[in-house]
């Protein structure tokens, strides 16, 4: 007996080695799996470094802390991140591959809807909170002078693109694993 998702399965197989939503396209395979790689490595690593951020400084930032607020949200955007993209990435990776049996991709796509519908709480989660802080955070960062005159807290100068540079490689070498994977997709078969 087969499930509806090993039939489709079988039967997108068929038709292509890329989803049909590639349209037959390997640039528009490489971009969108870049995207989503690129997805779930930032939203782990953002998710990982508030993770760690929250229990170093659980001692000082409690929950009515809107430093504490702030870390919980972003660790929540970079959660939904993560499970909004890992399942994409294994859909896509999988996809038509005749090394990975028919029931595994049954089951990767069952797991996609699966996340599909979880991680809107990770959402709902980060949004409440930011509904909640935002008055504060914006008290945190205007400064009301003598006069009445409201001025917004400057950066006198950001760290600079050295910041960025980690992010970067991240993409370039995601990008460069998701041409391979398109190249032996479209010209491997």
């Amino acid at each position: 007996m087969s499930s509806p998702a090993l039939s489709a399965a079988r039967e997108l197989t068929d038709i292509s080695h890329l989803p049909a939503s590639m349209n037959g396209s390997p640039f528009l395979y490489v971009s969108s799996l870049t995207a989503v790689m690129c997805g779930t490595v930032l939203g782990l690593y953002v998710m990982l470094w508030m993770a760690r951020e929250l229990i170093r400084d659980r001692k000082h930032a409690g929950f009515k802390s809107v430093l504490f607020n702030f870390r919980l949200m972003m660790g929540l955007a970079g959660t939904a991140a993560f499970f909004a993209c890992l399942p994409e990435v294994l859909y896509l990776q999988m996809y038509g591959d005749p090394q990975v049996s028919l029931e595994t991709q049954g089951l990767i796509t069952t797991f996609k809807r699966m996340m599909d519908s979880t991680r809107i709480f990770f959402i709902m989660g980060w949004v409440s909170l930011l509904a909640m802080t935002y008055p504060y955070i914006c008290l945190a960062l205007i400064e009301r002078e003598d006069n009445g005159v409201i001025t917004h807290i400057q950066v006198a100068d950001y760290p600079g693109i050295e910041r960025l540079v980690k992010p970067g490689v991240i993409f370039i070498i995601l990008g460069v694993i998701a041409m391979a994977f398109a190249w032996a997709k479209v010209y491997g078969a």
